[in-house]
């Protein structure tokens, strides 16, 4: 168990062995998500790209990043099963792409792929620090997800650091009641 979760849970009235079983291992995974949403969907999943644009980090105050004023890569995304056609995540990134190596940079910023596997491909020392998680709604993951204004979803909020500094911050929103029907159904 990651201590910081749990009390970050609990500052909000959450018991973190009375989430669902799937709520408690997207939480914790410290690794891409994406592997770990293919394993639980049983189908490899694609990226969305739902917008992307270089912004400067001062535009985004809630992103807590080390540099204030670089340039950062902003992006929107979701992951879709590509059998199923199902969405089971949306995920805003501010990622100060100008601290990954130019080969990392371009597969960003050319290509679908999500950060998580860039970094593992590029074999960087990396890690993820949660700086926020629970239960709550969001329009525009709402939005992108096909979903009810008011739907609640779990997320997470977390750095990424690779050695010591944060490259990025990742807010992710996960439609539980999707993951959990297709977990559901498998074998």
């Amino acid at each position: 168990m990651r201590p910081e979760i749990e009390d970050i849970l609990a500052a909000r009235g959450y018991d973190y062995f009375g989430l669902p079983l799937c709520a408690r291992l997207l939480l914790v995974t410290d690794g891409t998500v994406t592997e770990l949403l293919e394993a639980l969907a049983g189908e490899s999943l694609k990226l969305g790209l739902k917008k992307q644009f270089i912004d400067r980090t001062e535009n985004h105050p809630a992103i807590a990043l080390p540099d204030r004023h670089s340039a950062c890569l902003y992006r929107q995304i979701t992951l879709r099963g590509e059998k199923t056609g199902q969405d089971l995540l949306y995920a805003e990134s501010v990622i100060l792409h100008q601290e990954l190596r130019p080969d990392a940079r371009d597969m960003l910023e050319q290509q679908n792929i999500p950060l998580g596997v860039i970094l593992n491909r590029q074999l960087a020392d990396n890690h993820r620090e949660i700086v926020d998680c629970g239960y709550r709604c969001s329009g525009m993951a709402a939005d992108h997800l096909g979903l009810d204004q008011d739907h609640e979803f779990l997320y997470r909020m977390y750095r990424v650091l690779v050695k010591t500094s944060p490259i990025a911050i990742i807010t992710e929103w996960f439609p539980l009641e999707r993951i959990s029907k297709i977990l559901s159904n498998q074998p």
